[in-house]
């Protein structure tokens, strides 16, 4: 019996529709991001959040910066409910 196969992807620009089904919304996991913002904004922010998810959701919420998505992971289960799909994507 098989219990584990990994499927490993480059160029994954060529597989938008594969990488489409991977993140819909129905999926446990993580994305790491980084933001390219102005340091006036971060200091403002910094005086009133001490913790750094804080500050990076209200530079999301008020649409300051560049975000770029650097990573991606998760599980997804198959529709039979038979199988489970873990990934990981590089976006890098």
């Amino acid at each position: 019996m098989v219990d584990t196969i990994v499927l490993r992807l480059h160029n994954i620009r060529n597989y938008e529709r594969a990488i489409r089904v991977f993140l819909e919304k129905e999926q446990n996991g993580t994305t790491q991001e980084m933001v390219q913002a102005p340091k006036s904004e971060i200091d403002k922010l910094k005086k009133i959040y001490k913790d750094p998810t804080q500050i990076f959701r209200m530079l999301r919420f008020n649409r300051t910066g560049d975000f770029l998505i650097k990573s991606q992971s998760g599980k997804k289960k198959q529709t039979s409910g038979n199988y489970e799909f873990s990934f990981s994507i590089n976006w890098k």
